[in-house]
């Protein structure tokens, strides 16, 4: 691929939402779909016990990986203050997304009729999101120091 490609195609500020939803989305269809099979036949991968201690703070955390990347994404650094205060938010961000891999693994150690297969593509977007918000955690710094360098502050 060239490089004006690549360049053209880096992702966008409104990607890490459309990734964080698609996770919420996966991983909230997949329990719902469990639970549900569970409810009517033995068959199914998630025992009605297990819905409020599992996908319910499952659910949560997705929603405060959106949360957090849109706090985060509203900051426009000015001064050192507002860009730790980004990076926290993106560091935030980035914990929620090791935090919902932790918990679904917690949930297949915990159920282990889950299959985890149904959540492969899941657990690709935990991965891509992760490596997402790293590099614009990664591109926060390179903003402060071209913030501290920059000869228009005087």
């Amino acid at each position: 691929m060239s490089s004006i490609k690549a360049r053209l195609m880096k992702p966008t500020g409104l990607e890490f939402h459309e990734t964080a939803y698609k996770i919420d989305q996966e991983i909230w269809n997949f329990l719902r779909h469990e639970y549900k099979n569970k409810s009517k036949t033995e068959d199914g991968s998630l025992p009605v016990r297990y819905w409020q201690t599992h996908a319910v703070p499952l659910h949560e955390e997705c929603w405060r990986l959106i949360s957090e990347i849109t706090y985060a994404n509203s900051i426009y650094p000015i001064d050192q203050q507002e860009l730790d205060d980004r990076k926290h938010h993106q560091q935030n961000a980035i914990n929620c997304c090791e935090n919902i891999f932790q918990m679904i693994r917690l949930t297949a150690n915990e159920i282990p009729s889950i299959n985890l297969d149904k959540l492969t593509v899941a657990l690709e977007l935990i991965d891509k999101e992760c490596k997402l918000l790293r590099a614009w955690k990664q591109s926060s710094k390179i903003m402060a120091h071209k913030n501290k360098s920059d000869p228009s502050d005087g």
